[in-house]
């Protein structure tokens, strides 16, 4: 009997992911936007950025034990209840004080702490969703979940936060949350760990269970190369995303709007991408070789991005980009899905988002203050070029190790 994608489970959850994004893409673009126009700094742009996921390298790693054990469901609903105070209350501070970094930071900070939590929750609870058979297909529609959202979203709210206020912003985002909250409540909870050690009390062993998590890179090298090298191009692609929100932010003959509709462009690369991807998978023998490929493609298309000024060639590369970087994502998502152990899942997550986050950190805090006097192109095509010697040496030179895991497919039983 053929495996069934759309269950009610999942079709609940990509729902209420789909809101929640839609709502997200309403207010997280013209935020950036408004700090920039506010502090003209391109280095508090950046530890505006930094103080959303810095919560990260503090708490993650040490949550993720206690996250493994408890229940994802009831974990990923009391933090969304939590985001909606969180939005209101800054809804009402913009309304009656308007913009104040001080402010603002406090509230980026307090937001990336409860987001640590939830994001976890929300990955680790992901996979016991899906049909087992069916992870290439259900990653491939989760990656254009955000993409879709983009899509409608990205040119409408460049100038969303000067049309309506940015305090009406952060009101949607409360609303968007509290709809997706009355779906996830329909889903129920199915843990893939046996009830024994679902009951198991959070806090026992934690120590163990945290030293078990980086035992796991330390004995897997692949796993571990492919952390490495997806932590170092988050941070510097990251960087260089805000590099370009700058680039059109100052330069004549580009807008903010136009920025919105590339970034809508490659949003809808990735959807169409991960349509054809959630029908045609890639066969196993080509995925490593298929993701090596893209990541040697992607700085040089970034760079041509910035270093021209035709905007219709921007929005063509923009939009090549974006769909060979869907699939590739969706190959490494899946892959991991398959390969890791549902019971290290959130420890593994964990310890990837903190490298993340530190080279999140470096990235940002250095493009930032070079920014302060260096163009920002420049600075882009540094970044570049340190992000392919990353594919030559982590992915690339290890492919004895690295190859393995894309190729690996998942057992009936685990």
């Amino acid at each position: 009997m053929k495996a069934k994608l759309w269950t009610k489970s999942f079709i609940l959850l990509i729902i209420s992911t789909f809101i929640s994004a839609v709502a997200g893409e309403a207010f997280n673009l013209p935020f950036s936007l408004t700090v920039f126009n506010e502090t003209k700094s391109s280095l508090l742009s950046a530890i505006m950025l930094i103080a959303g996921f810095v919560p990260d390298i503090l708490l993650g790693v040490w949550i993720a034990p206690l996250v493994d054990k408890w229940n994802k469901k009831r974990i990923v609903v009391a933090l969304d209840c939590v985001f909606i105070l969180l939005f209101i209350l800054g809804g009402l501070y913009f309304q009656y004080f308007g913009f104040h970094y001080g402010f603002l930071l406090g509230l980026s900070l307090v937001l990336g702490t409860v987001s640590i939590v939830y994001s976890l929750a929300y990955h680790a609870w992901f996979p016991d969703i899906l049909t087992k058979g069916m992870e290439q297909q259900s990653y491939s529609i989760s990656f254009i979940v955000y993409p879709i959202a983009t899509v409608a979203m990205a040119p409408v709210s460049a100038f969303l936060y000067k049309a309506i206020g940015m305090h009406n912003l952060f009101y949607i985002m409360a609303v968007g949350i509290g709809v997706a909250i009355l779906l996830e409540m329909q889903i129920p909870y199915t843990p893939s760990m046996p009830a024994a050690q679902t009951k198991e009390k959070p806090k026992t062993n934690y120590l163990a269970d945290l030293k078990m998590g980086l035992a796991y890179f330390k004995q897997d090298k692949g796993i571990l190369y492919i952390s490495i090298y997806v932590a170092i191009t988050s941070g510097l692609s990251d960087a260089v995303s805000m590099l370009t929100q700058l680039v059109f932010q100052t330069t004549p003959g580009l807008t903010e709007v136009m920025y919105g509709t590339l970034i809508s462009a490659g949003m809808l690369a990735r959807v169409i991408a991960g349509a054809v991807n959630s029908k045609v998978t890639i066969p196993r023998g080509k995925r490593y070789r298929y993701t090596r490929m893209v990541y040697y493609l992607m700085e040089p298309l970034t760079v041509l991005i910035l270093f021209q000024g035709n905007f219709l060639i921007m929005l063509v590369v923009y939009f090549v980009l974006h769909g060979m970087g869907q699939v590739s994502g969706t190959l490494r998502n899946a892959a991991f899905a398959n390969y890791i152990q549902p019971q290290m899942r959130a420890r593994v997550s964990s310890i990837q988002s903190f490298m993340i986050s530190i080279l999140l950190l470096i990235a940002y805090l250095g493009s930032g203050a070079l920014g302060e006097g260096l163009p920002y192109r420049m600075i882009a095509l540094g970044l570049a070029v340190l992000n392919t010697l990353a594919v030559y040496f982590l992915i690339d030179r290890q492919k004895n190790k690295v190859a393995p895991i894309y190729e690996h497919e998942r057992v009936a039983e685990q």
